[in-house]
């Protein structure tokens, strides 16, 4: 089972008109559509560790993986992320701006993984390398939650 973790770290977003124009703000702002759209992620063996329909921020990344089929999981696991996917998180959260001016969801930068078309997400970073030699921010290491895909990242913690 993989742990979904959404983080709320200093990132408060004002989501409320990017998800009108996106046609989420009500499934967003519906406690029930968001405890349906938690199940309906939760049929793909993937569980929580916070309560994600608790702010407004939550649920749109809540809305934004229910679209999602079990494959699609899957590939956003070994760090492939659909389109459509990538589009409906970007008014979530806090914005980052690439050097050649598109915008990503600032929580993928640094991230190991190129999202800005110039790699400018990725510049400056600091990695753990996982035993397995995948990258993972630093910051991930010994923070109580696997992000190396051989958990790696939480052996010999004080």
């Amino acid at each position: 089972m993989v742990l979904l973790r959404y983080s709320c770290r200093a990132q408060s977003v004002a989501v409320s008109l990017a998800l009108y124009c996106l046609g989420l703000l009500g499934a967003c702002d519906d406690q029930d559509a968001c405890e349906a759209h938690k199940s309906k992620i939760e049929s793909c063996n993937r569980r929580f560790q916070v309560d994600v329909c608790n702010t407004a921020e939550d649920r749109c990344y809540t809305a934004c993986y229910a679209k999602l089929s079990c494959d699609e999981f899957e590939d956003i696991d070994n760090g492939r992320r659909p389109a459509d996917f990538s589009q409906c998180v970007v008014p979530c959260a806090k914005k980052f701006t690439c050097d050649n001016d598109d915008e990503i969801a600032d929580w993928w930068r640094c991230d190991a993984s190129r999202d800005c078309v110039d790699g400018s997400d990725e510049r400056g970073c600091d990695y753990f390398e996982c035993k397995s030699g995948q990258l993972v921010r630093k910051t991930a290491r010994c923070d109580g939650y696997p992000q190396c895909n051989d958990e790696s990242d939480e052996v010999d913690c004080p």
